[in-house]
Order: C-alpha cells, then structure tokens, then sequence
C-alpha cells in the first residue's frame, strides 16, 4: 500500500501539479470506486506532522476547495491531525468565515477516537489507533 507523503518545501509549481494530482485521484475514484446510485463519501486525513507551512496550508485549502466545488457531498470528514498550535488558532479565527456546514466536516484534533469511531479499525494505521500496519512506502519516492 503506497501512501502520498510530500516535502514541505514545495515550488508554486509543484504545488499546482500537487493539487491537479488530488483532482485526478478523486475523479478516478468517484468514476470507477463509487457505486452508482448510493451515495459514498470519503474520509481524509491530514498528518501536519507538527510543522506549519505556508505551502502546506495552501494545499489544504486548494484540495478542501476542490473537494466542496468539484466533488460536492463527497467529503464526509477531513481531520487534521498532528498540527501545530498556530494552526488551531488560524482555525479559530477562520471558521467564523466558513459555511457552518463545511465547518463540521473539517475537524483538527489530537483525539485520536474521534477519528478511531468514524473509520473502521482495518482501515486505519497503527498510529492512529488502528490495526493496519503503519505505511513505510510513499508516493512520489
């Protein structure tokens, strides 16, 4: 199982193929994984690491764009998890801006059974609380 893990030092083009990357992913999986006629959601989650980034924060918000805009009703929870205390405070100020229900679906936690009750155990990594093996193998190498 390959997982995406990117450097945080990112070039505004690199970024961007980033992003488009995200938008084909999600396009491939709503076209051939999704089952017609049910409605099918998916859960993202956000390992910051504890590190801030200005890049890193724009990716956030280009690929929660993209999923509200692109693939409305698709994202069920996007949880940020491992982030740096700035961010909680960016997040305080920013989601007085937000549709409330947009703001219910992005959750930046450090409780771990938050995420633990939402996905099913099998289908989350060992440091998350789950039974899969952690991923030692990203893409891009």
């Amino acid at each position: 199982m390959d997982t995406l893990k990117f450097k945080s030092s990112l070039t505004e083009s690199e970024l961007e193929l980033l992003v488009r990357a995200f938008f084909c992913f999600f396009s491939l999986i709503r076209k051939y994984c999704f089952v017609p006629g049910k409605v099918e959601q998916w859960t993202l989650i956000v390992d910051m690491g504890g590190k801030f980034s200005m890049r890193a924060m724009g990716m956030i918000k280009q690929v929660t764009k993209i999923t509200n805009v692109l693939f409305t009703c698709c994202l069920e929870k996007n949880y940020i998890v491992n982030a740096p205390y700035s961010i909680y405070l960016g997040w305080k100020v920013m989601k007085g801006m937000i549709n409330p229900v947009t703001v219910k679906k992005i959750r930046i936690t450090k409780n771990l059974q938050e995420i633990q009750q939402s996905i099913p155990s099998h289908q989350l990594e060992t440091k998350y609380g789950g039974t899969l093996p952690n991923v030692t193998s990203f893409w891009p190498p």
